[in-house]
């Protein structure tokens, strides 16, 4: 699925900046920006937690 939404942005790129201009472009690049630092931070957590359970501390 990521994939397919990765393609067509970059096939239709731009299209997508004419229909949110500059200025959209930047607020789409920042909230996806967060989405993959959430992402990030939620797989570090994960990967912490299974850690810590493998040990036995948790």
């Amino acid at each position: 699925m990521l994939g397919i939404i990765l393609y067509l942005c970059l096939v239709w790129g731009e299209l997508l900046v004419k229909v949110f201009g500059q200025s959209g472009i930047r607020v789409l690049s920042q909230v996806l920006g967060f989405f993959i630092l959430a992402i990030s931070i939620q797989l570090l957590a994960d990967g912490i937690f299974a850690l810590l359970q493998e040990s036995g501390l948790i």
